[in-house]
C-alpha cells in the first residue's frame, strides 16, 4: 500500500528562514504521531535528526535543519520529497531540477565501505548484435553488473517511482555470465531458415531504398536521460505471466531487421520453436518468425513491419509478456522515449501547473509511471481528475483502439463536477465524429448530467447526420428530460418523440417506448402518457410498473390517479398476457391503496402477495409497503404485526411505523420506537423527521413536535431545514399559539419560504391576529409579484389577506384586493370533502 508524502519545492524564503514548514494536510493527519524530533533517512544510509517547532496548529523542521541542508548543498529550485514511515521517520529524496535526483555520495558523508544503496545496472553495454535486455527475476534470476554511468546521473526517478510502489530495494552486484559474440558465417553457408525476407535484398534497389529510407526517418537521437527514463518506466511494469524486457538498438531495426531474445527466456519458453507465432500491440496481432536453435532464439521474417507499422524507435523499451492461451503469442507493451514525456505531459499535467518550477516537478514525478498501471486503475471507483488525466494520457500513448477504455474514462471525467473535465470528456468523443462512433457518443449522454445530456443532443442533431444516432441514445436522452428539473424538459422531450416516430424506433423497441411512458409521467403529462402505454403492441412488467407507477407518484385531491393505478393494476394481474407482476409492481398498488384508505382492497393485496411468493418478512420493500398501508388506513395492529415479522428492515420501515403511530393518536410511542430504531443501528434521517412532525402537526401533539424538534440536534444529529421548520410553525398555529409561532419565524437561523409564512398566515386569519396576519399576506404577494410566480391557479395567498381584512372590516381594502384578482385572472378553488 502507498505510503504518506509530501514534496517541497526549495526557495529563496526556505533558505533564509532556515526551517522549512511541513504542509498542513499531512500535520493535520499525522499530528498526534509526530514527537520534538524526527529522523531523516537519505537513501545513501545516512540518518539526521532534526527537531521540530509547533505552534498553532503549524509545525517546521528547525534545529538541525541547516545542517542537513548544508550537508547536501540544498539551494533555490530544488525539489525534497518526504515519504512517511511512521513514527516520526522519514526517508527524504532530493532532487535539482535541472539535472534529475542528486549524488548522495558526492557529498563525501560516508566512504564506499558504508554504502547500503549501491546502484544496479539495469542495461549493460552490448555489441550491436547482442539483445539488451533486462531479466526478469521469475526468468533469469541473476542481476546484472554495477553501472559505470557518470556519477551526476544518480538515481533518476528510481527514488520517486518506491514512493507510490513500496519502499526502495538495494540490489546487490553480481557479475553476469558473458554472451559470446557471435561470429561471422560466410555467406554462401548460411541457413536458408535465417533469412530475414523483411531485409532490403541486393537485387532488389527498389526495396533497398524504401527500407533505408524508412530506418532513417526512425533514427534518432536518444540523450542518456530520456533512455534512463523509458527504462525506470519499464521497470515498474511487472505482469504476472512471464516476461522479458529488451531496449531497442540498431540493430533490431536498420541492420538486418533481427532481434535475439534472452537466452534464459529462450531455453525456458521457446525451446522447439521454429516458425511463426504472434506479436501482439494493443489489439492488433502480427505474425513474426520465431527461430530458437542452439540455446538462443530470434526474431526475422515479420519483424520489420511490426516495428515499421508500430513506428519503433531506437531507445524504446518493449517488455514482452507471454499469454497463456491456445496460440503463443507475446504480448507487447511500448514505453518510447520521446511520446511518454510529450504526450504524456503536456496533457496531464501543464495544465494543472501554474508556474515552471512546478511544472518541472510534475515531469520528474510523471517519469515513473508505466501505462499499465494507469490502466489497471480505470477498475476503480474512485479517482481524482488527476489521475483520469493521467490515465488518459497513457491511452493515448499506448495506441488504444479500445472503445470500452475510453467510455469509462468518458464515465470518469462526467462524475467529476468540472469545467476541465467536462471539456476533456467531449474531446474524448467529439474529434472522433469524422467516423461517428455510436458507442461514445451514447456513453457521453448516459454520463452528463441531465441539462447536458439534453444540450448536447440539441446542438449535435441539429448540425450532423443523424446516422451515428441509434436505440440507445433517444433511451438516453428521454431518460435525461424524465430526471431534468429544467422547464423546457417536456418541450425537448416531445420533439425527441417525434424523432423517434420520424425514424421508425417507437413500435420497434419496447424499451424505447417504455422510457417515453416513463418520460411523460415524470413530468405530470399522465394522459399522454397513457396514450404511450395504449399504443404500444407489447408491454413488458417495466412498461406495466412504469405506468402503474406514473399515476401513484402524482396525487390529486379526490385520489383519481391512486383510483387509476388500481384499476390498471387489476387488469395487468388478470390479463397481462403473459407478464407477471413484480416486487415493485406490488410496492406501486401498496402505495395507490394507502392513498385511498381502502383497506378491503389492501387486505385482498396482501394475500395476492402471499400467493405470488414475496415474503414480506425478507422483501424490506414489500414489507415496508404493508406497514405503511395499514398504518395509512388505521389498521395499526395489522401495521405492527407486519413490522415485528420483518427480518431486514431500513430507514424507511422504522419512519413508516414511527409515522403510523403518531397518525393513530399514539404519538406517545414514537420515542420509545425510536429508541428501537437507534438500537438496531440505524439512525434516522431527515425524512424520518418530516415525516414525524408532519404527522404531529395533523393530530396536534403540540408538546411532543417540540420535544422531537429539539432533540433532532442534539440526540440524533441531525440538522433542521425549511421542511422541518414549517411543520413546528403550522403545529404552534394550529394549536393557536400565534405569538410563540410569529417569534419562532424570527429566531430561525434560515429564510423562511413562502410556504411557513402561508401557513402562518392562514393560523392568524383563524384567530383573529388581524394586524399580524395583514403585515405577512402582504408580504406574501410582495414575494410572489417579485418572483413572479402567480398564475391562473395560484390564489391562496390573496384569499388569506383578504380574510383577514375582512375580519378587521377594512372593505375598501377588500375591494381592490378582490378587483386585483379579476385583473389577473385569478380564479378561487373549490373545496373538496370525501363525506
Amino acid at each position: 500500500m502507498p505510503r504518506p508524502f509530501f514534496h517541497k519545492l526549495i526557495f529563496s524564503s526556505t533558505i533564509q528562514e532556515k526551517r522549512l514548514r511541513v504542509p498542513d494536510k499531512f500535520v493535520s493527519k499525522f499530528k498526534d504521531e509526530l514527537s520534538v524530533a524526527v529522523a531523516l533517512t537519505v537513501p545513501d544510509g545516512h540518518v539526521w535528526r532534526v527537531g521540530l517547532r509547533k505552534a498553532e496548529n503549524k509545525i517546521w523542521f528547525q534545529d538541525g535543519w541547516q545542517e542537513f541542508v548544508d550537508r547536501y548543498s540544498i539551494r533555490i529550485g530544488y525539489l525534497l520529497i518526504f515519504r512517511y514511515e511512521g513514527n516520526s521517520a522519514f526517508s527524504v529524496y532530493i532532487f535539482n531540477l535541472s539535472h534529475s535526483e542528486i549524488n548522495y555520495h558526492s557529498t563525501g558523508l560516508m566512504d564506499s565501505a558504508h554504502n547500503h544503496f549501491k546502484r544496479a545496472r539495469l542495461f549493460e553495454d552490448l555489441e550491436d548484435e547482442d539483445a539488451e535486455v533486462i531479466f526478469p527475476s521469475s526468468v533469469y534470476p541473476s542481476p546484472l553488473p554495477e553501472s559505470t554511468a557518470p556519477a551526476n546521473k544518480g538515481y533518476p526517478g528510481s527514488a520517486i517511482q518506491s514512493l507510490f510502489t513500496g519502499s526502495v530495494k538495494a540490489e546487490e552486484a553480481t557479475p553476469t555470465p558473458k554472451i559470446p559474440k557471435k561470429r561471422g558465417r560466410k555467406k554462401k553457408n548460411a541457413d536458408p531458415e535465417e533469412i530475414n525476407s523483411s531485409a532490403p535484398r541486393d537485387d532488389d534497389p527498389e526495396n533497398r531504398s524504401k527500407f533505408y529510407e524508412s530506418a532513417s526517418a526512425r533514427k534518432r537521437t536518444v540523450t542518456a536521460e530520456e533512455r534512463e527514463r523509458a527504462i525506470n518506466a519499464a521497470k515498474t511494469f511487472e505482469p504476472t505471466n512471464p516476461f522479458f524486457r529488451v531496449v531497442l538498438r540498431p540493430s533490431y531495426l536498420y541492420r538486418g531487421c533481427i532481434m535475439y531474445l534472452p537466452s534464459g527466456f529462450a531455453e525456458k519458453y521457446l525451446s522447439g520453436i521454429s516458425g511463426f507465432i504472434k506479436v501482439q500491440l494493443a489489439e492488433k496481432q502480427w505474425p513474426v518468425r520465431c527461430l530458437y536453435k542452439a540455446g538462443r532464439a530470434k526474431f526475422s521474417q515479420g519483424w520489420y513491419e511490426f516495428t515499421l507499422e508500430n513506428n519503433l524507435g531506437e531507445g524504446d523499451v518493449c517488455v514482452f509478456e507471454l499469454l497463456r492461451t491456445r496460440d503463443f503469442v507475446l504480448k507487447v507493451t511500448a514505453f518510447r522515449v520521446n511520446e511518454f514525456l510529450s504526450l504524456c505531459l503536456s496533457v496531464c499535467f501543464f495544465s494543472l501547473c501554474h508556474n515552471p518550477l512546478q511544472y518541472q516537478s510534475l515531469v520528474l514525478m510523471s517519469s515513473v509511471f508505466p501505462g499499465s498501471r494507469f490502466l489497471s486503475l480505470l477498475h476503480q471507483n474512485s479517482k481524482t481528475l488527476i489521475q483520469a488525466k493521467q490515465i488518459h494520457a497513457q491511452l493515448v500513448i499506448n495506441g488504444c483502439q479500445d472503445n470500452s477504455l475510453f467510455g469509462k474514462l468518458i464515465g470518469h471525467y462526467c462524475s467529476k463536477p468540472s469545467t476541465e473535465s467536462s471539456k476533456l470528456a467531449h474531446l474524448l468523443v467529439f474529434p472522433r465524429f469524422g467516423h461517428p462512433d455510436k458507442f461514445l457518443f451514447n456513453t457521453l449522454l448516459k454520463c452528463s448530467e441531465p441539462e447536458d445530456s439534453i444540450w448536447i443532443f440539441a446542438n449535435r442533431a441539429s448540425k450532423s447526420s443523424l446516422l451515428y444516432l441509434n436505440e440507445r441514445t433517444f433511451v438516453f436522452v428521454l431518460g435525461a428530460c424524465a430526471r431534468s428539473a429544467s422547464s423546457s424538459a417536456l418541450r425537448v422531450g416531445r420533439i425527441v418523440h417525434g424523432m423517434v416516430k420520424k425514424l421508425g424506433f417507437l413500435y420497434e423497441s419496447e424499451l424505447i417506448g417504455t422510457t417515453l411512458l416513463h418520460f411523460y409521467a415524470k413530468n405530470g403529462d399522465l394522459p399522454y402518457a397513457r396514450k404511450v402505454f395504449d399504443e404500444m403492441p407489447e408491454r413488458t412488467s417495466v412498461t406495466w410498473n412504469a405506468m402503474i407507477g406514473g399515476y401513484c407518484s402524482h396525487k390529486d385531491k379526490g385520489n383519481h390517479n391512486a383510483r387509476k393505478a388500481m384499476i390498471l393494476f387489476r387488469r395487468f394481474s388478470c390479463c397481462g398476457y403473459g407478464v407477471r407482476p413484480t416486487d415493485t409492481t406490488m410496492v406501486s398498488v401498496l402505495s395507490a391503496i394507502s392513498q385511498t384508505g381502502l383497506i378491503e382492497i389492501g387486505s385482498l393485496v396482501h394475500g395476492y402477495i402471499e400467493k405470488l411468493g414475496f415474503t414480506p418478512e425478507i422483501d424490506v420493500f414489500i414489507g415496508t409497503g404493508l406497514v405503511d398501508m395499514y398504518s395509512k388506513c388505521g389498521c395499526l395492529n395489522s401495521a405492527f404485526s407486519v413490522f415485528e415479522l420483518m427480518k431486514v428492515k431500513n430507514v424507511f420501515t422504522w419512519t413508516s411505523m414511527a409515522t403510523g403511530l403518531a397518525l393513530n393518536g399514539r404519538g406517545n410511542e414514537t420515542p420509545n420506537l425510536l429508541n428501537r430504531m437507534a438500537e438496531s443501528g440505524i439512525k434516522p434521517n431527515k425524512v424520518t423527521f418530516t415525516s414525524l412532525l408532519s404527522a404531529y402537526r395533523h393530530v396536534g401533539l403540540v408538546q411532543e413536535g417540540i420535544e422531537l424538534f429539539k432533540n433532532m440536534r442534539t440526540r440524533f444529529g441531525v440538522t433542521p431545514v425549511i421542511q422541518h421548520y414549517g411543520c413546528i410553525v403550522d403545529l404552534l398555529g394550529k394549536a393557536g399559539r400565534i405569538q410563540e409561532a410569529y417569534e419562532f419565524v424570527l429566531a430561525m437561523p434560515i429564510k423562511p419560504d413562502t410556504i411557513l409564512l402561508r401557513s402562518l398566515c392562514n393560523a392568524c386569519s383563524i384567530y383573529g391576529e388581524t394586524a399580524m396576519g395583514e403585515e405577512i399576506g402582504k408580504t406574501l404577494l410582495e414575494i410572489e409579484r417579485e418572483e413572479e410566480k402567480l398564475s391562473g391557479s395560484e390564489c391562496e395567498d390573496y384569499v388569506a389577506l383578504s380574510n383577514v381584512l375582512a375580519h378587521k372590516g377594512k372593505w375598501i381594502e377588500v375591494e381592490k384586493l378582490r378587483n386585483e384578482m379579476k385583473e389577473r385572472r385569478i380564479k378561487t378553488r373549490p373545496g373538496f370533502s370525501f363525506v
